[in-house]
C-alpha cells in the first residue's frame, strides 16, 4: 500500500502546508543573481549620468529590465510589508499638503532671503515637522473617515 508522500525537497510543517527546500548552492546562485541584478539597476546609469551616453543595445536592455528586477526578490518583499501602510498613507497626505505649506511660508516673507547652509536645514526641518502634522491632520479628518464609509458601503460578505 503506497503512503501519500509529497514530492521530493518538498515536506508539510506544523501547520500542513507543504515547505519546499531549496539545494543551497542554488539559493546562493539565486542570491548573487538577485544582488547583482539590483545593483545594476541602481549603479548602471552612472556613466550615462556623468555625460557618457549608453549605447542603443545596452539602453534599451536596461529599459526592459531595470522595473521588472524590482519587483522580484526581497526588495518587493520589504516594500510590500503591511507595517508600511499606515506610514504610506500619513506620507502620501504630507505629500499633497507640503506645497501649501511652502507657498504660506515663502509668500509671506517680507525681506529677502539670505540663505546659508544652517538657514536651509532649519527651513527644511521645520517645513518637514510642519508637513507631516499637516499630513497627520489631514489623514485623520479626510481619510480615515473614507476608508471607514468605504468599508461600510462595500462590505464582502464573509465565507463561512
Amino acid at each position: 500500500m503506497a503512503q501519500n508522500l509529497p514530492p521530493r525537497g518538498q515536506e508539510r510543517d506544523d501547520t500542513g502546508k507543504m515547505r519546499r527546500h531549496t539545494n543551497p548552492a542554488l539559493n546562493i546562485l539565486g542570491w548573487c543573481t538577485a544582488i547583482g541584478s539590483g545593483k545594476a539597476v541602481v549603479y548602471g546609469l552612472y556613466d550615462a549620468v556623468n555625460g557618457h551616453p549608453l549605447n542603443n543595445d545596452t539602453s534599451a536592455f536596461f529599459n526592459v529590465v531595470h522595473r521588472n528586477v524590482w519587483a522580484i526578490g526581497f526588495i518587493n518583499t520589504f516594500l510590500s510589508w503591511k507595517g508600511w501602510i499606515p506610514i504610506g498613507r500619513l506620507t502620501y497626505c504630507t505629500y499633497l499638503v507640503h506645497p501649501v505649506i511652502m507657498y504660506v511660508y515663502f509668500y509671506h516673507k517680507r525681506t529677502l532671503l539670505y540663505l546659508t547652509d544652517m538657514d536651509v536645514a532649519f527651513l527644511f526641518m521645520g517645513q518637514l515637522l510642519i508637513g507631516y502634522a499637516a499630513g497627520f491632520v489631514v489623514s485623520l479628518a479626510f481619510e480615515a473617515p473614507m476608508m471607514g464609509l468605504e468599508k461600510v458601503i462595500f462590505r464582502r460578505e464573509k465565507k463561512s
